[in-house]
């Protein structure tokens, strides 16, 4: 058994071998340090210059007169499909999600993710995509890596593959988008927004929200030796932080992984 207590386990067995242990992340915890744009491109990977390309008809902006909540949100606008967006598209499989904007590169333990924000129209128009040129708009939100070629050397891959949202004909109303993925191991990644569309765009982005609403003991464990009928007092344990933990006999043999929560 694990004694919970604020900074100190106690754990006993009587065979020698490791105890296994290791951190879980935070549950419904924010993830994302700015998802309002209250702080503009603080904790975005280049808003709002080198986010899209700024030329032309593409680009990602900081808006003071359009927000859900708090005073800022970010305007997307422009054309999201095709090759020449790279590094500022992603892969997903084959094919090119879009246009995107991403979270700073961070590590997420293994565990399984939501991902939420809340667009709506940003033009004149009653509808959230310019219909007089036959285009839908699809969004995407999910998670990435790096994935560098010689022919875009910065650019990144989806790893959840997500299907597009589409979200052609919505009117001016704030409305919710989300999607869950799962990482089973401690990954280097980007959180993004991305679209996809043959037609003209221009929508308002506010309140991204990234949260684990999953356990998964990952592949980060620590190792610690135990011997036969002692105690060990695993010291330094954070209040209030969720724990994993297996044993593994001088055997070999594994027991379950098992999760509990310091007080």
């Amino acid at each position: 058994d694990i004694a919970e207590h604020a900074a100190t386990a106690n754990w006993s067995q009587t065979t020698s071998g490791y105890l296994m242990l290791a951190e879980n992340q935070k549950m419904n915890t924010e993830l994302l340090i700015n998802g309002g744009f209250e702080q503009d491109g603080l904790g975005w990977d280049g808003i709002p210059s080198a986010m899209m390309p700024t030329g032309g008809s593409r680009q990602t902006t900081i808006c003071t007169s359009d927000a859900k909540t708090g005073s800022k949100c970010a305007i997307m606008t422009g054309y999201g499909s095709g090759s020449y967006l790279y590094p500022y598209g992603v892969y997903s499989g084959a094919s090119t999600l879009g246009a995107a904007i991403y979270g700073e590169k961070q590590t997420l333990p293994a565990g399984t993710y939501t991902i939420s924000a809340y667009l709506h129209n940003a033009s004149t128009s009653s509808e959230l995509q310019n219909t007089n040129y036959g285009a839908d708009c699809d969004v995407y939100l999910g998670v990435a890596v790096d994935c560098p070629s010689s022919l875009y050397p910065t650019a990144r891959r989806s790893l959840n593959n997500p299907t597009g949202q589409n979200i052609n004909g919505k009117g001016a109303s704030w409305f919710q988008v989300s999607e869950t993925f799962t990482l089973n191991e401690p990954t280097s990644c980007y959180i993004y927004l991305a679209y996809k569309t043959s037609g003209p765009s221009y929508f308002a982005v506010d309140d991204i929200s990234l949260k684990c609403t999953g356990i998964v003991p990952g592949n980060n464990f620590s190792e610690h030796p135990i011997s036969s009928a002692t105690s060990l007092a695993l010291t330094n344990l954070k209040p209030s932080t969720s724990y994993s933990y297996y044993v593994v006999s001088s055997s070999g043999c594994e027991s379950n992984i098992i999760s509990f929560t310091t007080l």
